[in-house]
């Protein structure tokens, strides 16, 4: 899916990618434990973060951010953590309620936060406009 980004008051950061992202994929991090000791605290690298697409259920934890373009595996490439974007709904959302990411996909399809299943912690963002089915396209605020 092409991304369809509104606005971003440049909040983003740039990592190297594990697999062939596109643009407008939501990205999860893959980064292994003690990466920075290889940089330490004078500089960052930017193969200290990695990314790669979160396509699988349970991934929606691991969201860092919506790619900004299309990344070749192995190369580095722009992550997005806030701005307004047009998403695909992947059920009935009203406006203004809190989203997460849609489980099992790497597109941009957001559906309604189930507080009471995982108590926000999956939280990925507003709806700014809202979506009376599945498959319509509403405005959200992107904001981890």
């Amino acid at each position: 899916m092409a991304l369809n980004l509104i606005n971003v008051q440049g909040e983003s950061f740039t990592a190297k990618a594990d697999e062939a992202i596109a643009a407008g994929d939501f990205v999860k991090s893959t980064s292994s434990n003690d990466v920075v000791t290889s940089s330490g605290l004078s500089s960052y690298v930017a193969d200290d973060v990695k990314v790669s697409k979160a396509d699988a259920s349970g991934d929606e934890n691991l969201l860092v951010g919506i790619a900004a373009d299309t990344i070749a595996s192995g190369a580095f490439g722009t992550i997005y953590t806030e701005g307004l974007f047009i998403v695909r709904a992947g059920e009935a959302i009203a406006t203004g309620s809190t989203i997460q990411k849609a489980e099992s996909t790497d597109q941009l399809e957001v559906e309604v936060l189930d507080v009471a299943t995982n108590g926000g912690q999956d939280r990925c963002g507003k709806a700014l406009t809202g979506a009376s089915a599945a498959d319509q396209y509403l405005v959200i605020l992107f904001r981890l």
